[in-house]
């Protein structure tokens, strides 16, 4: 007979066990019911328990002692036993669901019903492309962006100056120092010797030309050298609300031939729903050359002296010294620090104000800023006086109105300069200290 084999509490706790499963079969079975574990069962010094879900028991929750190494890991039917004492916290813990802890008390039986944590697991972004917005993660072309966040706490005086830096890929080249100057923007490259190599700026969908920098010639009206026009530092970079740049072709193909050296998509801000903001913007700045670059240049007397020296020994074919002509030696108490005369302290400011709200049927953002640069260059200022309204107003489902205007004065004044004879700063150098500014 095994059954006196068997010792008497294991006995019925067998039968016991069997009545619990005969009870069980006979209704239908609830997978949300909580299984309770037994105290009396439950070793001395080890805590055990049930943890469970909106679905039943939750199998492979990580059970640790806080502050601890142990840990233990619930079964496929949602139990754990791990050792703790009265002082100990237990932590619960699974993907998915937010982390508790549970002090142990004297409590031998912790029961857990977790909870599903309601998390974002990554990002959600959306890209404006040439078709319209695409979620980042269904997107599939190579599209580089730029966020409101990441240009409206930089002191930009162009927006595609934004892009330096930040785009992967793209080559963004200062082309000239002057104020409000062009930039020279690659995305795939330089692809031709003689024709334009910019990328095709889109702002609010509507084509801005290519030939956005443009250098001008070698005389004074167009300032010479690699001097530049930059179209696009019209816009005040705070109205910006994102930049992307479309560099395959599969993004870029809507705008057929054009697009051949790459889109660069400017999306200006608009108006949010139900919301309400003013926004002030000011700030001041200055910049001038260091002065570890800065010459050391002969003064006057030193000059003279040396060119004393010079023609005393250029002398002619009956060895008789060259006389030292007599500009040379004129204005011996004009002492003129050339760079000191073309080069200064170049002082910058910007104040903006800005609007943005409204409610569900009508939207706005509004913004009037001005921004004025001076070169480092005595007589090079870039100014900037913009004011925007973007306005959109939603009839009924099928029926949308927007527009998007956006008025600026913007005036660059620039001096000969960089591969121009006429420079200033060539001028400078060659220029003897004893000749008076005017």
């Amino acid at each position: 007979d095994t059954s006196k084999a068997v010792p008497t509490n294991v006995s019925k706790t067998v039968a016991d066990t069997s009545k619990t499963v005969a009870d069980t079969t006979s209704t239908p079975a609830n997978p949300t019911a909580v299984v309770k574990a037994d105290s009396a069962a439950v070793p001395a010094g080890m805590v055990s328990g049930v943890v469970t879900d909106q679905y039943g028991p939750s199998p492979g929750v990580t059970v640790s002692v806080k502050g601890t190494d142990r840990k233990a890991i619930s079964d496929p039917d949602g139990k754990y036993q791990i050792a703790a004492g009265e002082a100990d916290v237990l932590v619960f813990a699974s993907m998915g669901f937010t982390a508790k802890e549970e002090p142990v008390g004297t409590r031998k039986v912790i029961d857990i019903a977790m909870q599903a944590e309601a998390k974002e697991l990554e990002e959600v972004q959306v890209v404006a492309t040439a078709y319209g917005t695409v979620d980042r993660r269904k997107l599939t072309s190579a599209v580089s962006s730029i966020g409101a966040d990441q240009i409206e706490n930089e002191v930009l005086p162009s927006i595609t100056q934004a892009i330096q830096g930040k785009a992967g890929g793209v080559q963004v080249t200062q082309k000239s120092g002057s104020p409000g100057g062009g930039l020279s923007i690659r995305v795939r490259g330089t692809t031709s010797i003689n024709a334009s190599s910019d990328p095709l700026y889109v702002v609010d969908g509507i084509p801005v030309n290519s030939t956005t920098n443009f250098t001008g010639g070698t005389n004074f009206n167009f300032g010479g050298g690699t001097q530049g026009i930059n179209v696009l530092s019209s816009i005040n970079p705070s109205d910006v609300q994102s930049v992307e740049v479309l560099k395959d072709a599969a993004s870029s193909s809507i705008y057929g031939a054009r697009a051949a050296n790459g889109v660069v998509l400017i999306t200006t801000k608009r108006g949010q729903a139900g919301t309400s903001s003013f926004t002030f913007n000011a700030y001041e700045g200055f910049s001038q050359v260091p002065k570890e670059r800065l010459y050391k240049f002969m003064n006057t007397a030193d000059y003279q002296d040396y060119m004393r020296d010079f023609y005393k020994y250029l002398v002619d074919e009956d060895g008789v010294s060259t006389p030292v002509p007599a500009g040379i030696l004129a204005n011996p108490n004009i002492n003129t620090d050339w760079q000191n005369e073309i080069f200064r302290v170049a002082p910058t400011r910007n104040y903006e104000i800005a609007a943005r709200g409204g409610s569900e049927k009508t939207r706005y953002y509004t913004s009037v800023g001005y921004m004025k640069q001076s070169g480092v260059i005595q007589n090079s200022d870039f100014s900037r006086l913009s004011g925007r309204l973007n306005l959109d107003h939603e009839h009924s489902d099928k029926l949308k109105f927007s527009t998007s205007i956006n008025l600026t004065r913007a005036l660059n004044d620039r001096v000969q300069e960089e591969n121009s004879k006429e420079g200033s700063t060539k001028n400078g150098i060659v220029t003897p200290p004893n000749i008076p500014v005017y």
